[in-house]
């Protein structure tokens, strides 16, 4: 478990799911999620710029589809945000940061108090925050 192989079958799953799960369906946000997620997963492990656009690409419409008031929101605003700072620490584009710390942001707004996800979005901004101002020095 947790090799290669495992990363492509559930990349493939989730492909396959989105593509039976119709326009409009309540599921179809978090199908996009799941398939985003996957390719993030898939970046992190064999570094193809492919997988991290795709990843970007899927979150970005995950999070087009979702209500405002789902609970799903801000985390899905932080999984945007860990795609555009894997990006920009690959390519170095200012622009990717401030999409994450964009992203980061919302994730904050919306996390309710006492969540247990709000420490967690207060560090990931305080980096996103210490990388801009690191390369600001610079």
């Amino acid at each position: 478990m947790g090799d290669v192989a495992d990363l492509e079958n559930a990349t493939e799953h989730f492909s396959r799911a989105m593509a039976l799960t119709p326009g409009g369906h309540p599921d179809l946000p978090d199908r996009y999620a799941a398939i985003g997620l996957s390719y993030s997963d898939r970046y992190r492990r064999m570094g193809d710029t492919v997988d991290l656009e795709r990843s970007i690409k899927y979150t970005s419409r995950a999070l087009a589809l979702t209500p405002d008031v789902h609970p799903d929101l801000p985390g899905r605003y932080a999984a945007l945000g860990v795609s555009y700072i894997d990006r920009y620490r690959r390519v170095g584009d200012m622009a990717d940061l401030e999409k994450a710390i964009e992203c980061d942001s919302r994730a904050l707004i919306l996390t309710p108090d006492g969540h247990p996800d709000l420490p967690d979005r207060h560090a990931a901004l305080g980096c996103r925050a210490q990388i801009d101002t690191n390369e600001w020095e610079t």
